[in-house]
């Protein structure tokens, strides 16, 4: 009998080992899931937008929302996002991505976030961040060293991010905590008040339906009437067009100027040049002073051409002929998308032809030290309108 109660006893005591080891492991698995899972706390902000009534607006028809900015801020903007430049150092940066989780479309790296919380700006949830950022990697050595402060809410599985951003130099040590204990804290009170403002203005819009059918359109060389041609000038057309993939286009001279494309006028010895083929407006009559030689196709073959083409977000893109510049896949610039004289979209590489015919945009940046094109990002983007 005392064997059995011992026996008991050592049983007993085992089981209890047993349950208080569970009872610490549930605690910890509980603490830990409920740790993980703890969503930032939430604010809401209340922000004066009353200095912003005669601001710039910007539509972002492609991903369905618009914010404004003040019209004395250099913008490079476009349907991928882009920067508005505040000072050498300091830029507002939006960026958009398909992404359904605004835990994943911050600029900052996880372990880099120093503050995070949610806030309702005008009935929309945010996500803001701050901590620090590097470029070309994530240890900060020697790279240059930027503070963020972003914001960051999702809509119908997209996303998007406008973040304030200030480059602190090259440092060779990231001290622990870096980006909480004042090293690389200036004060940025004015531009975090514009940012804030920017924010204030943000909303979602209809997003715009998608295309189902590319238009293909065929410039067709006439007159228009009398009035739109009143003179003519001699020229000399000594090829075919670099512009152009069309037997009726030629690559003229007229005194120092070149023009690219001129088209044949039908039944006439007479060639247009300078027309705007989206709109029909513009250009002159060009007398070439002798024949014209025979009108060829490009020999390089240049898939899913266009003179120009319109992006389902309404930019409208040229054709580069003659020398341009390749990216780091070796594709060369086909294209460049808004002010030719300071683009902001890019295509490299040939469009993809189908139904919808596609391209592959790339925002870029000029780096005037350098000075050469910076491709920022890439994304494919269907073509509304191609004008051949």
């Amino acid at each position: 009998m005392e064997n059995e109660q011992k026996g008991f006893a050592a049983i007993l005591a085992v089981l209890i080992a047993v349950l208080a080891l569970a009872s610490v492991g549930a605690y910890f698995y509980v603490t830990q899931t409920a740790k993980q899972k703890t969503p930032p706390p939430q604010t809401s902000m209340q922000v004066l937008t009353s200095d912003t009534a005669n601001w710039q607006t910007y539509s972002n028809n492609d991903y369905g929302f618009e914010l404004k900015y003040p019209v004395d801020i250099k913008s490079n903007l476009n349907s991928l996002g882009g920067s508005l430049t505040l000072s050498s150092t300091k830029s507002i940066i939006i960026n958009v991505s398909k992404e359904s989780d605004s835990e994943n479309c911050s600029f900052l790296a996880r372990n880099n976030i120093e503050s995070d919380l949610n806030v309702i700006i005008n009935g929309i949830n945010f996500r803001k961040r701050g901590g620090i950022s590097y470029a070309g990697g994530s240890d900060g050595k020697g790279q240059d060293t930027y503070s963020v402060v972003d914001y960051s809410t999702t809509n119908a599985g997209k996303c998007v991010t406008v973040a304030f951003s200030v480059n602190q130099g090259k440092v060779e040590i990231i001290p622990d905590g870096a980006a909480g204990d004042g090293k690389y804290d200036i004060n940025n009170e004015p531009e975090i008040k514009i940012l804030n403002q920017i924010i204030s203005t943000f909303k979602f819009i209809d997003v715009q339906t998608a295309v189902t059918k590319t238009e293909i359109i065929t410039y067709q060389p006439h007159r228009d009437g009398v009035t739109q041609y009143k003179t003519t000038i001699d020229g000399d057309c000594y090829e075919g067009s670099n512009m152009a993939n069309r037997v009726d286009a030629y690559r003229c001279i007229t005194g120092n100027e070149i023009s690219d494309p001129c088209f044949v006028l039908p039944n006439e010895k007479l060639l247009i040049c300078g027309v705007d083929i989206v709109t029909g407006n513009g250009g002159f009559l060009l007398q070439p002073a002798k024949a014209l030689p025979k009108g060829e196709l490009w020999k390089n073959n240049i898939q899913g051409w266009a003179i120009q083409l319109q992006l389902i977000s309404g930019e409208i893109c040229s054709f580069m002929g003659g020398a341009t510049v390749s990216n780091s896949k070796n594709e060369r610039l086909n294209y460049q998308c808004g002010d030719s004289k300071n683009p902001s979209m890019a295509i490299y590489g040939d469009l993809t032809e189908g139904d919808v015919w596609k391209a592959n945009v790339s925002n870029v940046e000029y780096d005037a030290t350098k000075k050469e094109w910076n491709v920022i990002s890439t994304k494919a983007v269907d073509i509304a309108k191609v004008w051949r």
